[in-house]
């Protein structure tokens, strides 16, 4: 009974209001690799951002109110420690000039780069340094982020053995699909887990069971790096395996027999160790390094990806290289040396500098948010000064490491507690400079950065200086004034998450309502809380979206009807203004956006063909903006082509398609276009005697092959058209478009079977293309391909707009 009761006592003290920050820090370490909210609605990143919100603010809020009631607190005397202020700060000076200030300080709610969850990392890091003073609170801390491995481990493994629908709470999850980011996210988490239970094992002093639980983590978070082989971090492990071994040789020695001094009694009195010069060779340190090397040779990536390949787990991720993100941050800083673009501006850069040679690849139309890594890519969007900050905080912070790292007189749980959150937050910040991270491995940097500074202070290499304001009036006036300053500054931070993560929520609802159900009333009402909430661009794009699509419901009924009534007139005129406002408003907000001004351009050109007074040269007018922001975009040139197509100005639409293509070769969209056009001009033998002369001189080229083939194929030459596309196949594999209409010219021809093959094919590759299900259903079923189909899908693919597979989404 009095067992029971101490430990109901020792529960109840636990939750006490001045351990309110240490539950929340603890809550995040366990729930930020494992949580996330099983909603198509909530954008993964979001579900991070609530986590680190939530218990940064209340955190923060709580130790505030804890320091006004004591009347005093402590602060660091360390010039090393003060210097990390330096970078919040030059997030801070580089948003306010910024030319997009909004973007710079806030974002959308969950962008890494931004200035405001710069500050919270920072925020978060002091925290976790000033509450985790203690070697039992270290060690909750370690159990608990063990504790959130055991979790996800369980879960792949589940999902490895019972395939990716196991655990897919009801989402479209891949093999790779995981709670912490990218596939490589959680590799980036197994190599952490590795160094810790590594250094665990080696200089721990556990029990017999943990220290078998701990080689077993080892083994399992080795068995992840091999499934996942990400070179990148079989190399930092190597590197900080080696530098740990080399630790552990220099620093441990063996000792002999111990002197023992005995008295009159026997009773030992005295005993003296002596120290031999053999040194204490890790096994377990050898291996791991053994094993990361050999995953750094050709046999390794053999292995890494035979391994991959059963569990179904290849992953190719694009990012910027390190020469092209030297060669942009030199364009970008010529012009703003000093603060940089702003945080969170990346995007428009890479838009505006992107080299050329990126459109032959399949990434040509993705605007990366980040450079070759996360660190680098703050140099360019805060300037030299943020250059100098970083690189002041990440050199003083290893200077600090190493320091540490041969403290003497430091008890074995301490030195364990520093060595092992030394290297594992060292591991990290690599990481960071090398690549990408999500929101969840950034969080896991400063948090055990954070418990690196706190064994710091257990060292005394830090010393601390408390404050105390409340015995004189005019010094506590002046601190609880700074402390309220920095109360509300936090409630307000919590308070503008919590509006932009709901309007988020309310954005996707609408994106859903709007493509997969068809709902556009549900659609816009969704959107139309959305900006009362967050009047963000992004959410006036959509809105424009929306009424574009109405707008082509109702010209549809005007050309349906014999006679326009008053009523449509007005809900013409409604409609557009709407749809015009907003893309306007978008604009506003973010000039430097060219996503805001081809949804612009998008408005003014889906009613020239109507003959809308200005429309065709407003339209003109915002594509042309959007050039100037994204020069080296063929997707402009295609809808200035679209547009004077549109005018039957078809001189003008094929020389912006043979801009398009003088950008990207094998840009379908403006291939299918051109052939259009061809047809359109009643010159479809003219055309396909030329593309033939083209394809013998580039016998190589499936752009060439491809428009070929369309070209036979609306001739009704389908033999030509399978032989045409058999062609653009057989040079790109995954051709989607090429293989559609190659099985639909199968089909024609009357070889069924090898057109399900075709289209079983653009399947694998294009799981959710609902077109593609339905003529799958139909050949199967021996019928023809578009019967039972509904608008917009028709049986003239080739007489549509757009390709029906947009190969973007492979």
């Amino acid at each position: 009974m009095e067992n029971t009761n101490t430990l109901k006592a020792k529960v109840a003290s636990l939750f006490r209001f001045h351990n309110i920050p240490f539950i929340g820090a603890i809550l995040l370490l366990f729930l930020i690799p494992i949580f996330f909210i099983p909603s198509s609605a909530i954008f993964f990143g979001f579900s991070k951002a609530i986590i680190l919100y939530t218990a940064v603010v209340i955190s923060l809020v709580v130790s505030i109110l804890l320091m006004l009631k004591k009347g005093q607190f402590e602060l660091p005397t360390s010039k090393i420690y003060l210097a990390t202020l330096f970078v919040p700060l030059s997030f801070l000076v580089s948003a306010l000039f910024s030319p997009v200030p909004s973007m710079s300080f806030f974002g959308y709610g969950f962008e890494v780069g931004t200035a405001v969850i710069m500050i919270v990392f920072f925020a978060m890091m002091f925290l976790v340094a000033n509450i985790f003073k203690s070697e039992q609170k270290i060690l909750y801390a370690y159990g608990f982020f063990f504790i959130s491995t055991i979790f996800i481990t369980i879960f792949h493994t589940v999902r490895f053995i019972f395939g990716p629908s196991a655990l897919s709470f009801g989402l479209s999850m891949t093999a790779t699909s995981n709670t912490i980011g990218s596939w490589f996210d959680l590799g980036i988490f197994y190599g952490a887990v590795l160094l810790l239970s590594l250094i665990s094992v080696e200089m721990a002093s556990l029990s017999s069971f943990l220290k078998n639980a701990l080689r077993l983590m080892l083994l399992v978070s080795m068995f992840f790096l091999v499934v996942i082989y990400f070179k990148l971090i079989w190399a930092v492990v190597s590197i900080l395996a080696l530098v740990f071994f080399v630790y552990q040789v220099s620093s441990k020695r063996v000792s002999n027999d111990s002197d023992k001094t005995v008295d009159n009694d026997g009773e030992v009195v005295h005993i003296t160790k002596s120290m031999s010069n053999t040194r204490k060779v890790s096994v377990v340190t050898l291996l791991v390094l053994f094993v990361s090397l050999v995953f750094l040779l050709p046999l390794g990536k053999t292995l890494g990806n035979s391994t991959a390949t059963f569990f179904g787990a290849n992953v190719i991720e694009a990012r910027p290289s390190w020469i092209s993100t030297v060669e942009l941050s030199k364009q970008v800083l010529k012009d703003n040396a000093l603060f940089g673009v702003g945080p969170n501006r990346f995007a428009s850069q890479w838009n505006l500098f992107k080299s050329p040679d990126v459109n032959q690849t399949p990434f040509w139309n993705t605007s990366f948010d980040t450079t070759v890594g996360l660190v680098p890519t703050f140099f360019s969007t805060t300037g030299i000064f943020g250059l100098i900050s970083w690189l002041l905080f990440l050199v003083l912070f290893v200077y600090l490491g190493f320091v540490s790292l041969f403290v003497r007189d430091v008890g074995g749980l301490v030195k364990y507690f520093t060595v092992s959150s030394f290297f594992v937050s060292l591991y990290f910040w690599i990481m960071m400079i090398v690549y990408t991270p999500s929101i969840t491995i950034v969080t896991l940097t400063f948090f055990f950065t954070g418990l690196f500074f706190a064994t710091v202070y257990k060292n005394n290499i830090i010393n601390t200086r408390t404050i105390s304001f409340s015995s004189y009036p005019r010094t506590s006036f002046a601190f609880v004034l700074v402390f309220m300053l920095l109360l509300m500054s936090t409630s307000a931070v919590g308070y503008l998450f919590a509006e932009k993560a709901v309007a988020s929520y309310l954005l996707q609802k609408s994106i859903i309502s709007f493509s997969t159900e068809g709902n556009i009333d549900k659609a816009e009402a969704y959107l139309t809380r959305a900006i009362s909430l967050n009047p963000a661009d992004v959410n006036h794009r959509a809105f424009s979206e929306i009424q574009i699509s109405r707008l082509s419901t109702l010209v549809q009924k005007i050309n349906d009807a014999k006679d326009i009534s008053e009523e449509m007139r007005n809900e013409f005129q409604r409609i557009l203004g709407l749809a015009i406002e907003n893309a306007n408003t978008a604009v506003t907000k973010d000039q430097t956006n060219v996503e805001n001004w081809l949804a612009l351009g998008k408005v003014y050109g889906s009613i020239t063909p109507l003959g809308v007074d200005q429309a065709y040269e407003k339209a003109i007018e915002a594509y042309t903006e959007a050039l100037k922001r994204s020069p080296t975009n063929p997707f402009i040139y295609l809808s200035l082509s679209r547009l004077s197509a549109s005018k039957r100005d078809f001189v003008k639409a094929k020389e912006y398609i043979g801009q398009a293509l003088d950008r990207k070769s094998n840009y379908a969209e403006a291939i299918f276009l051109r052939s259009q056009i061809e047809v359109a001009e009643g010159n479809i033998k003219g055309a396909i005697v030329s593309f033939e002369r083209i394809a013998f001189i580039s016998p190589n080229d499936p752009g060439v092959f491809f428009e070929l083939g369309l070209l036979k194929y609306n001739n009704n030459d389908f033999a030509g058209s399978v032989s045409a596309f058999e062609r653009a196949v057989s040079l790109v594999q995954d051709y989607s478009n090429a293989k559609y209409f190659l099985g639909l010219s199968y089909s024609k021809l009357g070889r069924v079977q090898e057109a399900i093959t075709q289209f079983d094919g653009i399947q694998t590759l294009n799981p959710d293309n609902a077109e593609v299900r339905l003529i799958l259903k139909n050949l199967n079923e021996g019928r023809a391909p578009f019967v039972n189909a509904e608008p917009p899908v028709d049986d003239k693919p080739e007489k549509r707009e757009k390709l029906p597979v947009d190969e973007k989404k492979q």
